[in-house]
């Protein structure tokens, strides 16, 4: 068994969107094996994120996808994408949906990683037969 090496976004400070060459190249010389991104990472919209992709693969490196469904993305966790009263499952899977099928036209791309659902939605153990909150 071998293990896979990659470099989350989250270890590198000062992080802008988008892949320098320079930081693809020495990951390369590096021999990681890919990095952990997400689609706001690749850059700010579907053609920079492709663009962004290619040159990942084009180096042979693999790129593990975050996506996010409650927020814009790790570092916006406070922020949520969605405007009040749009915090439904539904919502999120929509969101979901639609990061996915972006990822699917990306080069690289090895696994995702889904940061999916919300802390605020409510629970009730009447699903449960209890009728109380939990």
């Amino acid at each position: 068994m071998r293990l896979a090496l990659f470099v989350s976004r989250w270890t590198a400070s000062g992080f802008a969107p988008g892949v320098p060459p320079a930081l693809l190249d020495a990951l390369t010389a590096a021999r990681v094996d890919g990095l952990e991104l997400s689609l706001a990472d690749l850059g700010p919209e579907p053609a920079s994120r492709r663009a962004a992709a290619a040159a990942i693969a084009e180096r042979g490196l693999r790129l593990i996808l975050g996506v996010y469904s409650g927020w814009v993305d790790y570092e916006d966790h406070d922020r949520p994408s969605f405007a009040p009263g749009a915090n439904a499952p539904a919502a999120h899977l929509e969101l979901l949906q639609r990061q996915l099928d972006e990822a699917a036209a990306l080069p690289a791309v090895a696994h995702v990683n889904a940061h999916a659902g919300c802390d605020s939605w409510v629970r009730t153990a009447r699903s449960l037969g209890s009728g109380q909150r939990w």
